[in-house]
């Protein structure tokens, strides 16, 4: 009866922070035009139209209530929630001011910083300097890349379902049942469906840095936890994180070595290079649905109930984005 009982009040929360998402999304892309919340095509622009931008905000307001409520009733494992909860609300209104003020990169950065390192600090307490030091860089990192990533209709928020997705039937269903991780894994996902409607292309309504920030926030957060579970559920992580972490990892390296500045925008990634060349980010948004499905979630299956080192999944994870990367430097 209890377990009955738990599945019922997990549904209904999903459910709940679903209609929130699409009713401050809905509210959101009313408001937006009025508020300056406004993408104009510009040079590294794909679209030609004036599109709402921040309706990840939407994402962030469902995601950020229903974690602080799930971590008022208790988690059994997780470690100041509500703190993390906070964080990412605080993380995605940097990103609307960002979206409408257009705030320095060096300012963002630190705010980026700064709660990386209180987040590690909730999550792994007792840690030593290094390794937290290590963890908040790595947590800025990923919030940055996404951020760089979300560039395409469609693809960011592509990539963070197929990576909750198949991350939680492996968190919930492996050999560890850590029901927290595919908790959080679940809230994020129904919290962007309604972005993935608007934001399919071609896109009604952007992120912007409100919904990318914020996603890459709780995907790292996803990750650490993993982490802290089993080597091998993080390197699941790691292998559905690969497509993003290879790309915006070595397109960074490739340009900073031909003297471009980081914070210079461009269209040097892989995903718009594929974009550029199909003319169709639809085209692309699937492929990535293809390359999640038939190779990196048998790879996560392997890195989890394999016998081989996890390491191994890691590495043959690359692949295909090595592939891609060697085929759009070549074909330009």
């Amino acid at each position: 009866m209890n377990v009955n009982i738990g599945i019922g009040v997990g549904v209904a929360a999903l459910v709940v922070t679903f209609v929130i998402s699409l009713l401050v999304l809905l509210g959101f892309k009313h408001a937006a035009p009025s508020l300056g919340l406004l993408d104009r095509p510009g040079g590294n622009s794909a679209h030609r139209e004036p599109t709402v931008v921040g309706a990840g905000f939407a994402t962030a307001i469902a995601m950020t209530a229903s974690v602080y409520v799930w971590g008022y009733f208790g988690t059994n494992g997780l470690l100041n929630i509500d703190t993390l909860a906070w964080i990412g609300m605080v993380l995605s209104l940097v990103g609307l001011a960002d979206d409408r003020w257009q705030l320095s990169s060096a300012l963002r950065l630190l705010i980026y910083l700064a709660a990386s390192v209180v987040s590690v600090l909730c999550m792994v307490p007792g840690s030593t300097w290094i390794a937290i030091a290590l963890l908040a860089l790595a947590m800025t990192w990923l919030i940055n890349l996404y951020n760089f990533m979300d560039g395409l209709d469609g693809f960011a928020v592509t990539q963070a379902l197929s990576t909750v997705a198949g991350l939680g039937f492996l968190a919930g269903f492996g050999p560890w049942q850590a029901y927290w991780v595919l908790g959080l894994c679940a809230l994020l996902a129904v919290a962007l469906l309604p972005v993935l409607f608007f934001n399919w292309p071609p896109a009604r309504v952007f992120m912007g840095d409100a919904g990318a920030v914020f996603v890459g926030f709780w995907l790292a957060v996803i990750g650490v936890l993993s982490a802290t579970v089993d080597p091998r559920l993080a390197a699941a992580w790691a292998v559905f994180m690969m497509p993003f972490l290879f790309d915006a990892t070595l397109t960074l390296v490739i340009r900073l070595f031909q003297g471009y500045p980081p914070h210079i925008g461009h269209r040097d990634h892989i995903y718009q290079r594929l974009a550029d060349s199909t003319g169709s980010a639809v085209t692309v948004d699937v492929g990535l649905l293809v390359m999640h499905g038939f190779w990196l979630f048998p790879l996560a299956c392997l890195a989890v109930f394999g016998s081989y080192s996890p390491l191994f999944a890691v590495i043959f994870s690359t692949i295909p984005s090595a592939v891609l990367l060697a085929y759009t430097r070549r074909a330009a």
